[in-house]
C-alpha cells in the first residue's frame, strides 16, 4: 500500500460526476503514406499485449485511518483500458471533437486502475488520434507529458517503442503510510515554522490590501469578478483545439520585448474580452488567471502524484489596447514572480493548497453560483520537445492537452509546445460556454491584432525618425537593449523572463562626488518551476536641477502606445 499526498487526496475526495478530476491528452498522428495494411489494428494489439507497470497497475483501496491508498494489482485487463474506435466518414475535426467531448465527460472506474486509452482511426487526411485519460491523482500534466514523450522515438524506423504503461516509472513498492522517519519529522517541523511566519505575512498583506492601505504584489484570493466563465458545471464538457506556429509567436515576442507566455496570456485575455463583448457582458475589473506551475525538481522525476502550485495573475484592464494589455500582463507576471521568489517552496505550496481547499469546499457545498470565484480561467503552458517524434512508424503531428476544470471555474486552457508549434487545448463546461468554438476563434484572431498593433507602432517610430520628430520609444513590454539570445534564456513554457537590470547611477549632487548604488541581487533560484532572478533595484537619487529639467523619462514605451488608438480587432 502506498500513501497519497495531501494534494492527491484532494483530487480523490472532491471528485463528483459533475466535476471529474482526470486529465487527458489528444495526440494526432500521420500514418505512413505507404501504409496499405491494418497498421492501426496491429498497433492496438501490440499496446494490449504490453506489460502494465507502476503506476498504471495501481488501484485505490481503503488503508490506514480509512484513507485511500494505492495498491498494486497483478492482472490488468488491457482490453478494457485500451479501446479501438473508428469515426464515420469523412472523419472531420468537428466529428473528432464531438467524440472527445463524450469520452472526457464520464468518471473513471475506481474499481480498476484509473486510466484509459482510445485509439481513433478514420480521420481525414490519413490520420489517427490517440486520446489518453488519466486520473489527476496519478500525475500532473508535466509528468504525464514526460511519460508520453519517453514512449516515443525520434526516428520512423524504430519499431521497438513501448507504450507509457509498459515503462517502469517508479518502483512497484513505495513509501507506505506506516513508515515514520524521525529526522524527516524534525525537518518538517522546521519548515513548518518558516511557512507559518511567511503565510502570516502574506495574510496580513492581503488584509491590508482589502482595506486599501497596502498595494500587494499579487491579487487577493476570491476577489475575481463573476463572469460567464464561472459557476457550477454539469457533467457535459465542450472541447476545442487550436494550433499556432511557435516561430511566429517567438518573433512577435522578441519584437516587443515580451515572453511567449506573455503573448499567450494576452491572446487569451483578448479572446475572453471579445467573447464577453459579443454577449453584451461587461466588467470593469481585470480578469484573474489561475496558473499551475511546476514545483518538481529534476531529482524527483521518478515520482508520481502532483507537485504543482496555483498562482493568481491579474490580466489586462477592460478597455486596454493590445500593446497596453500586453505590457500590463508582462508587468503583472514580474510582480508575481518577485513576490513568490522570496518565499520558500513549502510556503508557495501551502498557500496554493489552502486557496484550492477553500475553493473545493465551496464547490462541495454547492456555492459555485454564489461564492466569489478564485479566478476566471485556468491557463497553463507546458514545454515539450522541439523535434519530431514517432510511435510505431506513425509521425506525431500535434499534442493537445485536455485538462480538468478547477472549482468555480468553467474554462481551462492548456498550451503544449511541440516541434515548432503551440498546441492549445480548451475544455469548458457546456452550461457556461456552449459556444466554445467562437471563443477559440477570438483567441486565434487576437494574434493578428497584436501583430498589426506592433507593426503600426514600428512604422510610426520610423516615420518620426525620418521627419526629425522626437524619437518614439521602442514598443517593448520590457525596456531591454538585449533580447533573449535563444530558447534556453526563455523556454516557451515559462512565465515572463525577468531581465537583470543594470546598476543605477545617481545624478551628481552639488559638492559631492557621484555615488553608484548597486542593485541588490539574490542568487538565481527556481521557484514554482520558474527560473527567476530576484532583484530589488535601488532608487536613483536625482538632484533638484535634474528634476526641474525632467530628466527622468517614462519607464516603458507601451504606456505611450496605450494612449494611441488601438487597431480594430477582437479586443476593440
Amino acid at each position: 500500500m502506498t500513501a497519497l499526498s495531501l494534494m492527491d487526496l484532494g483530487f480523490v475526495f472532491t471528485e463528483t460526476s459533475a466535476s471529474p478530476k482526470h486529465v487527458a491528452g489528444l495526440l494526432i498522428f500521420d500514418l505512413p503514406e505507404s501504409d496499405v495494411g491494418d497498421t492501426v489494428g496491429k498497433v492496438v494489439d501490440i499496446m494490449r499485449s504490453a506489460p502494465v507497470r507502476a503506476p498504471f497497475n495501481r488501484v485505490l483501496k481503503s488503508g490506514r485511518y480509512g484513507l485511500p491508498e494505492w495498491q498494486r494489482i497483478t492482472n490488468v485487463d488491457t482490453t478494457h483500458h485500451i479501446r479501438h474506435l473508428r469515426l464515420p466518414r469523412p472523419g472531420t475535426e468537428a466529428q473528432l471533437m464531438d467524440l472527445v467531448e463524450q469520452l472526457h465527460a464520464p468518471l473513471l472506474d475506481r474499481n480498476r486502475p484509473l486510466w484509459e486509452v482510445h485509439v481513433i482511426e478514420g480521420l481525414e487526411n490519413n490520420r489517427v488520434a490517440l486520446y489518453t485519460k488519466l486520473h489527476h491523482a496519478y500525475a500532473d500534466g508535466v509528468t504525464f507529458s514526460r511519460w508520453m514523450v519517453e514512449s516515443m522515438s525520434t526516428t520512423p524506423v524504430a519499431m521497438d517503442t513501448v507504450p507509457p504503461w509498459a515503462i517502469q516509472h517508479l518502483p512497484d513498492t513505495g513509501k507506505t503510510a506506516n513508515e515514520i522517519n524521525p529526522l524527516e519529522i524534525l525537518r518538517q517541523l522546521g519548515r513548518g515554522a518558516l511557512t507559518l511566519a511567511e503565510l502570516g505575512t502574506m495574510t496580513l498583506r492581503h488584509g491590508l490590501q482589502l482595506t486599501g492601505s497596502y498595494d500587494s504584489q499579487v491579487p487577493v484570493p476570491f476577489a475575481a469578478p463573476r463572469t460567464p466563465f464561472n459557476g457550477a458545471p454539469t457533467s457535459d464538457r465542450a472541447v476545442t483545439v487550436l494550433s499556432m506556429e511557435l516561430p511566429e509567436l517567438r518573433d512577435l515576442a522578441r519584437s516587443v520585448g515580451a515572453s511567449i507566455n506573455d503573448l499567450v496570456l494576452t491572446m487569451v485575455d483578448m479572446g475572453l474580452r471579445e467573447y464577453m463583448r459579443q454577449h453584451k457582458i461587461q466588467t470593469d475589473k481585470p480578469l484573474i488567471a489561475e496558473m499551475p506551475v511546476n514545483l518538481r525538481r529534476d531529482s524527483a522525476t521518478e515520482q508520481t502524484g502532483n507537485q504543482i502550485s496555483i498562482l493568481l495573475l491579474e490580466l489586462g484592464d477592460a478597455k486596454a489596447g493590445p500593446l497596453e494589455r500586453l505590457a500590463q500582463i508582462h508587468a503583472a507576471s514580474r510582480r508575481v514572480q518577485r513576490q513568490f521568489a522570496a518565499l520558500s517552496e513549502q510556503t508557495v505550496t501551502t498557500y496554493s493548497l489552502g486557496t484550492q481547499i477553500m475553493a473545493q469546499i465551496g464547490e462541495a457545498l454547492n456555492l459555485n453560483d454564489t461564492a466569489p470565484p478564485l479566478g476566471n480561467v485556468v491557463v497553463s503552458n507546458v514545454p515539450g520537445p522541439q523535434v519530431p517524434l514517432y510511435f510505431y512508424g506513425t509521425r506525431l503531428r500535434g499534442v493537445f492537452p485536455i485538462s480538468v476544470l478547477a472549482p468555480n471555474v468553467a474554462l481551462n486552457i492548456t498550451v503544449y509546445s511541440y516541434n515548432g508549434r503551440m498546441c492549445f487545448g480548451l475544455v469548458a463546461g457546456k452550461r457556461q460556454i456552449p459556444d466554445l468554438p467562437d471563443l477559440t476563434q477570438y483567441i486565434k484572431d487576437s494574434l493578428q491584432v497584436l501583430k498589426d498593433a506592433a507593426l503600426q507602432h514600428t512604422e510610426r517610430s520610423q516615420a518620426a525618425a525620418r521627419t526629425g520628430i522626437a524619437s518614439v520609444e521602442k514598443p517593448a513590454a520590457i525596456k531591454s537593449k538585449k533580447l533573449p539570445a535563444d530558447d534556453k534564456a526563455e523556454p516557451p513554457g515559462s512565465v515572463a523572463h525577468v531581465p537583470k537590470a543594470p546598476a543605477q547611477r545617481t545624478a551628481p549632487v552639488r559638492g559631492k562626488k557621484p555615488v553608484v548604488r548597486k542593485k541588490v541581487e539574490l542568487p538565481e533560484q527556481e521557484v514554482a518551476g520558474l527560473s527567476v532572478a530576484a532583484e530589488e533595484p535601488a532608487p536613483a537619487v536625482v538632484s533638484k536641477s535634474a528634476a526641474r529639467k525632467k530628466a527622468v523619462r517614462k519607464p516603458a514605451a507601451l504606456k505611450k502606445a496605450a494612449e494611441e488608438p488601438a487597431p480594430e480587432g477582437p479586443d476593440s
